[in-house]
């Protein structure tokens, strides 16, 4: 008979998988379906009256991009939808392969500065997320053909990862302060601080529900953010888990 732990690591699998092919078979579709409303030289012909002496017109733009169809938002949304079934799967394996013979897999880091490098790792994901999501619609004519290059908002991003994973570092180390004896189960429980698992687990419990949402409503979006938001989860779920782990008897596995 297998296991607790052999059944949701299958189960996890199972979900990524499904995640993946409802994805693709998403992304399918939507591609089988028009770019646009209208016939492409119409479309074309509003694209070009998007810019004016003066530069882009909103009203112009706004007509412009009312004449995309399903296309593009499906294969997002698919794509969206598989690439988070994938590193659920990916994340997965990764657990069980770092998780010693009979204990749980579904935990927490064996150690607290490697919270820090997840959040580092989930940033740069987000990053390349967001480029994606610049180029694929440039390729896509989101943009207007008088527009600035969109080298200019990839170097603001990347201004912008460069000045807050610095800052969100600093605030992570301060939390892994907080950690107590590592690895722990995600589900970790403090009975002898009831009032402090209450606490810590509404706190990040509202968080994952706000990032889930976030992310749910941003799959239609050409940035491919769902790898991110999935493992900035596990890092919320996990920070969670190791704020109410037993006290920390010892620094070696800081």
């Amino acid at each position: 008979m297998a296991s607790p732990g052999n059944r949701s690591f299958r189960a996890t699998l199972i979900a990524g998988g499904l995640m993946m092919a409802g994805g693709v078979a998403l992304a399918l579709y939507g591609h089988s379906l028009p770019v646009y409303t209208v016939s492409f030289e119409q479309a074309t012909s509003a694209w070009t009256e998007w810019c004016n002496a003066s530069g882009p017109d909103r009203a112009a733009g706004a007509r412009y991009h009312a004449l995309f169809g399903w296309h593009y938002a499906l294969i997002n949304a698919g794509s969206s939808i598989a690439a988070a079934g994938l590193t659920v799967a990916l994340l997965a394996i990764l657990m069980r392969q770092t998780t010693a013979s009979g204990e749980p897999w579904l935990r927490t880091p064996e150690r607290s500065l490697t919270f820090v490098a997840i959040g580092g790792g989930a940033m740069l994901l987000l990053w390349s997320g967001m480029i994606h999501g610049l180029t694929s619609d440039l390729d896509r004519r989101y943009f207007p053909a008088c527009a600035d290059s969109i080298a200019i908002p990839i170097f603001g991003i990347a201004s912008f990862m460069t000045i807050l994973m610095p800052i969100l570092a600093a605030i992570g180390f301060v939390f892994t302060r907080s950690f107590g004896e590592l690895p722990v189960r995600l589900d970790r429980w403090d009975r002898e601080r009831p009032l402090r698992s209450w606490i810590v687990t509404f706190v990040f419990g509202a968080a994952m529900i706000g990032g889930l949402a976030i992310a749910s409503l941003s799959i239609f979006g050409a940035d491919l953010t769902t790898p991110s938001s999935v493992v900035i989860l596990y890092l919320l779920a996990a920070t969670r888990a190791a704020m109410l782990a037993p006290p920390r008897t010892s620094e070696e596995n800081w």
